[in-house]
C-alpha cells in the first residue's frame, strides 16, 4: 500500500459523530511530524480513529468525499497544508527593510511558530509584501510575543530602523528628568503650536492587525472608561465612531477629524488594522481642548497633546502628568502597557517603539523651506517633516516632529527637538535679512554626531 505524499496532506472536519473538527496539522501514519494540540478530549480520539484509517489517498476520499470538486458541494473543512517552501514570497525589488534580512531558511525556520493568540510570522510580513515598493519596516506585530518569538528578523529591522540600537544598549539621557529641560518660549511669528504624540498597546491583548471584532470592542470599552475617569483639566467626552453622523464628525475638534475618516494606507490596510473600520474605535478630547485620544487605529491608544502658549517646556511637563494620570486609571483597572525589557512601549510598528513619541511643532518658514537645502537641513536636525501638504509648504507652513524614537529618553528627544527648532528660527530670520546661513548649517550637519552608536 503506497504512503501518503508527506508535503501534501488533507485534513478534514465533520469527523466525530455530530461534531466538526478541524484537523489543521497532524501526525498521519508518523510522516509528518508536526504535533496537533487538541484540548477536547472527544477531538483528540477522533483524530487517533483519523490516524488509524487513513493510509492512502483513497482512504482519505472514503472518509471525506473528493477534494476540490466544486466549492459549492464541499460540506466538511477541506484544504491542503502547504510546505513552507511553497509558501516563501518574491522578494526581489522589494525595499522595505524586513526584505533585507528574509532569506528562505529563516522563513521556514518560523513558518510554523505561532504566539500564545495565534499570531504567524506570515501575518506580521504580509504588509511588507503587499507594499514592497516602499521603504518602510515591512513588518508589523500581530501582539506583544512576536517581538521575541520572531526576533530572527525582528531584531535585525529594529536596529536598522533605529540606527543600530539593538538589545542591551543603554538608553541616551536616561539619567535626565524633566526639570533638567531648558529651552526659551518659542517666538509666534515662527511656532504656531507644539503637540505631543504616544502610541500605546495594552498587555494581554492582540495587536490591531489581529484582534478580533469582539477582542476590539472590549478594548474600545476598557479603554473608553479609563479615558472618562480622568479628572480636572483633563476631563472630556468620549465618541464611538459607528454612532457618530457626518455632521458630528465635523464638529469634533478639528486635530480628530482626520482620524474618524477610514484610514485609505495601503501598508495601515494591509496590516489588517482597519478590519470592520469603524466598529470598536472611538475618539476622546478635554473640556480644554488640549488633550485627545483615539483607540483602535494604528495601535490600541494614540494620546496627543496640543499647546498653543509656545512653551514647549511647559507643555511637555502637562502632557506628562496626563499621560501619568491615565497611566494610573489603567492601573486601577487591572491594566498595563506593553512594555518589552528592551525595546521599552512595544507598539504595532517597530518604527514607533521605546518612548513611542513624537514631540512636533507646526512652524511657519517661508524663506527656509524654499532653499534647496532644507530638506537636507531637516534630516540632519534628525527630524521628520510631517504629512507634505503642498498649499501649506508653498504659504511657508510645515509640521517637523523627532525621527528617533528607540535609544533615547523622552526628555532627551524633547530637549533635541526644542534645539533643532531654535536653530531653524535662527536660520528664518537670517535668511528674512538676507544673510549667509552657511554656518549654521554648518552646525546642524554636526547636530547628532554624539549620538552614533
Amino acid at each position: 500500500m503506497s504512503k501518503l505524499d508527506p508535503n501534501w496532506v488533507w485534513a478534514s472536519g465533520g469527523l466525530a459523530a455530530g461534531c466538526i473538527l478541524t484537523v489543521c496539522v497532524s501526525k498521519i501514519t508518523g510522516l509528518f511530524s508536526q504535533k496537533a494540540v487538541m484540548d477536547d478530549k472527544d477531538e483528540m480520539d477522533a483524530i487517533s480513529n483519523f490516524n488509524n484509517q487513513v493510509t492512502t489517498f483513497s482512504d482519505i476520499t472514503m472518509l471525506v468525499g473528493t477534494p476540490f470538486t466544486s466549492a459549492h458541494t464541499m460540506t466538511t473543512s477541506e484544504y491542503l497544508i502547504y510546505p513552507a517552501e511553497k509558501g516563501y514570497p518574491k522578494l526581489e525589488g522589494n525595499r522595505t527593510i524586513m526584505a533585507r534580512y528574509l532569506t528562505q531558511q529563516v522563513y521556514e525556520d518560523l513558518f510554523n511558530l505561532r504566539t500564545s493568540s495565534g499570531c504567524d510570522f506570515d501575518t506580521c510580513i504580509q504588509t511588507g509584501i503587499d507594499c514592497s515598493e516602499k521603504v518602510s519596516c515591512g513588518l508589523v506585530a500581530g501582539d506583544e510575543e512576536c517581538y521575541d518569538l520572531f526576533s530572527v528578523v525582528f531584531d535585525p529591522v529594529i536596529s536598522d530602523r533605529h540606527r543600530g540600537f539593538g538589545r542591551g544598549n543603554e538608553i541616551i539621557g536616561q539619567e535626565m528628568n524633566i526639570s533638567d529641560l531648558k529651552a526659551n518660549v518659542f517666538d509666534r511669528r515662527y511656532v504656531k503650536s507644539i503637540h505631543f504624540l504616544v502610541g500605546r498597546c495594552i498587555k494581554g491583548f492582540r495587536f490591531p492587525p489581529t484582534c478580533r471584532r469582539a477582542e476590539r470592542r472590549h478594548t474600545e470599552k476598557l479603554l473608553k472608561d479609563v479615558l472618562l475617569s480622568l479628572e480636572d483639566n483633563f476631563e472630556g467626552s468620549y465618541h464611538h465612531l459607528v454612532d457618530l453622523s457626518p455632521e458630528e464628525r465635523y464638529q469634533l475638534p478639528d486635530i480628530l477629524q482626520s482620524v474618524t475618516d477610514a484610514p485609505i494606507s495601503r501598508t495601515l490596510i494591509s496590516s489588517g488594522s482597519t478590519r470592520d473600520w469603524p466598529c470598536g474605535r472611538g475618539v476622546f478630547y478635554s473640556q480644554s481642548c488640549d488633550l485627545f485620544a483615539w483607540t483602535n487605529r494604528e495601535d490600541h491608544l494614540r494620546i496627543m497633546y496640543r499647546d498653543r502658549d509656545m512653551d514647549i517646556v511647559a507643555a511637555f511637563k502637562s502632557f506628562t502628568r496626563a499621560l501619568e494620570e491615565i497611566k494610573s486609571k489603567l492601573g486601577d483597572a487591572g491594566l498595563e502597557y506593553s512594555i518589552h525589557k528592551d525595546y521599552g512601549h512595544l507598539l504595532t510598528c517597530p518604527s514607533g517603539i521605546g518612548t513611542a513619541l513624537r514631540a512636533g511643532v507646526h512652524l511657519k518658514l517661508p524663506n527656509l523651506i524654499c532653499d534647496p537645502r532644507f530638506r537636507t537641513i531637516i534630516k540632519n536636525l534628525r527630524l521628520h517633516m510631517g504629512a507634505e501638504d503642498q498649499d501649506m509648504l508653498k504659504k511657508g507652513y510645515v509640521d517637523v516632529y523627532n525621527m528617533d524614537r528607540l535609544g533615547y529618553s523622552e526628555v532627551y528627544l524633547v530637549q533635541r527637538v526644542a534645539d533643532a527648532v531654535d536653530l531653524l528660527i535662527k536660520m528664518e530670520q537670517r535668511l528674512e535679512h538676507k544673510q549667509a546661513i552657511s554656518q549654521l548649517i554648518t552646525k546642524s550637519e554636526n547636530f547628532n554626531d554624539d549620538l552614533d552608536y
